[in-house]
């Protein structure tokens, strides 16, 4: 299997970090993670979550539903039962 390529099963959740892409061929950040999160939409994962660390918020995307932004401060929810306090564990790490 090459690199950049998707893998045949896709994901349930993928969770992505502000990023250091090269972000010239894209009119504005946004365009960059909006497209990219559709791509991962439309290769059948579930749910889409970034991390965008200067601002500290938090944007969720799940197939067929409204886009949602969050605080770093408020829960999220990874899968059915499984969530994280990004500030917490970001608090515990130091």
């Amino acid at each position: 299997m090459e690199y950049n390529q998707f893998v045949p099963i896709a994901a349930e959740v993928v969770i992505e970090i502000d990023t250091k892409a090269d972000l010239r061929k894209f009119s504005s950040p946004i365009d960059y993670f909006v497209e990219n999160t559709e791509d991962l939409l439309q290769a059948g994962v579930k749910k889409v979550i970034w991390l965008f660390t200067k601002v500290k918020k938090i944007w969720l995307e799940e197939k067929g539903k409204d886009w949602r932004m969050k605080n770093w401060n408020e829960d999220i929810e990874v899968i059915e039962g499984i969530i994280i306090y990004v500030q917490k564990m970001l608090e515990e790490s130091k």
